[in-house]
């Protein structure tokens, strides 16, 4: 859609293969110097009343309605929670690798606010703990445990029709990674891990009345999984559902969607599953890398 948007304007001006040439022609420090100058350009031309118009008008600029020492409050509970569990909390930067999840993640670049030099902002914190975890995980034998976690900020360019919805929000999110040993030994420990963390959680929290578990296997090992290791997993703490097999696309193996009952309304606050990232980024099919992200902005605006 966008080529075609771009494809008059570029073919009146005889610049059609401008695109082509800027990203596959030019080295990527003189690409991000002449981005730079056309940037530098454009503020020229602006007056201050023109960045308080772009600041009133801009859905990406404007702050958020999450009452914010509420969101505050919940953010830092789960960290600390998380730090006692053995994840380790990290601040991420604003901003990541250009490429960090269109190309690790295969997310669409049209979903993220790229920006210069290199980067783009973070659209989704789990894939910049692949990278952090990545560059950890070389060295490391097959019994060592990386446990991640981090609130973070995100923005995103999808539009949701949703009462309140800005398009950067919180997300409280944990990994966890190591190597595949057999007999599902990381599965288990890290799908207990993560969805008891969040049950546990779930009930401190005012106003929750429900929580429940609903899984996809993504696979042949991923259905057999579900059938004969969940219910010792779960131990009848909480309910669970399983749905049929889907062919993988996000997730590998399986996925699990956490769901939340918030006096007589249950909401999907959050979701986890296996991903093939790590394994990718450092060419070891062997390598697993669980992630669990939870919508902390969506449960402040909710929570009594």
């Amino acid at each position: 859609m966008k080529a075609k948007i771009l494809q008059r304007p570029l073919h009146d001006l005889g610049l059609q293969h401008l695109p082509s040439i800027l990203a596959g022609q030019l080295p990527g420090s003189t690409l991000n110097s002449v981005l730079l100058e056309i940037f530098h350009l454009k503020t020229t031309q602006l007056q201050p009343a023109d960045v308080l118009r772009a600041y009133a008008e801009n859905r990406f600029v404007r702050p958020s309605s999450a009452p914010f020492f509420k969101l505050v409050a919940i953010k830092n509970d789960l960290l600390q929670r998380a730090a006692s569990a053995g994840f380790e909390p990290l601040q991420l930067s604003p901003a990541c690798p250009l490429g960090t999840c269109s190309v690790v993640a295969l997310a669409h670049q049209d979903k993220v606010v790229s920006a210069t030099r290199g980067t783009e902002l973070v659209a989704d914190a789990t894939n910049v703990l692949a990278l952090e975890t990545a560059l950890r995980r070389k060295g490391q034998g097959p019994e060592d445990l990386i446990r991640l976690c981090a609130s973070h900020r995100h923005i995103r360019t999808q539009v949701f029709d949703l009462e309140g919805f800005t398009p950067h929000f919180d997300i409280f999110c944990m990994t966890s990674a190591g190597r595949d040993t057999g007999h599902f030994s990381f599965e288990k420990t890290t799908v207990a891990e993560h969805l008891l963390f969040y049950h546990s959680w779930a009930k401190t929290l005012p106003g929750a009345s429900g929580f429940r578990a609903v899984f996809t296997p993504f696979s042949t090992e991923g259905v057999r999984f579900c059938e004969s290791t969940l219910p010792d997993i779960v131990a009848g703490m909480f309910p669970i559902e399983v749905k049929p097999a889907e062919p993988e696309g996000y997730y590998r193996f399986l996925r699990c969607k956490i769901l939340l009952t918030l006096g007589t309304k249950e909401w999907e606050i959050g979701d986890c599953g296996f991903t093939n990232w790590t394994a990718r980024l450092l060419s070891n099919r062997k390598e697993r890398f669980f992630i669990s992200g939870l919508g902390v902005e969506m449960v402040a605006k909710l929570a009594d």
